[in-house]
């Protein structure tokens, strides 16, 4: 039996649906995160004196956009949050999902959790269909720009 054809995998801040027109929108598309050194965020006196917003704000849970093509009947997915440095795996999703017409594109969102980020490096966001990867979103965890080093 074929496999479904991968055509999207996005990872953004938001996905909505239009309820008028069905259409997908997808707000903040990224592939780089962010980390401040452990100790180097500001301190809660520092918030209240007004430190600039962009030293305080953290991405709240992204979402991911799929959208497959020739899904023939009912399989089981899993989008899993990789460390591709020794290749653990942060985090599991499973799911299913079905269609009658493989002509038809099958789309939909998924939320995830705070995307872990034990170290800077490169991570993957990975589809699986049946055990067999599909595709992937590589995410690079790096240094919040605008602090430059840990906290004495």
């Amino acid at each position: 039996m074929s496999m479904p054809v991968l055509q999207a995998l996005l990872v953004a801040d938001h996905v909505y649906q239009d309820r008028a027109t069905g259409k997908y929108l997808i707000c903040g598309v990224f592939s780089v995160l962010y980390k401040s050194p452990e100790g180097a965020g500001p301190t809660v006196e520092e918030i209240n004196k007004g430190v600039r917003l962009e030293k305080v704000r953290t991405a709240g849970s992204p979402q991911v956009y799929l959208s497959l093509t020739e899904l023939n009947g009912k399989k089981s997915f899993q989008l899993r949050y990789v460390d591709l440095q020794d290749n653990s795996v942060l985090f599991v999703i499973s799911f299913d999902l079905s269609c009658s017409d493989p002509l038809q594109t099958v789309e939909g969102s998924i939320a995830l959790p705070l995307l872990p980020s034990p170290r800077y490096g490169v991570y993957a966001l990975e589809l699986l269909c049946e055990d067999e990867l599909l595709g992937t979103h590589r995410v690079q965890v790096q240094k919040s720009p605008g602090f430059e080093g840990s906290r004495s």
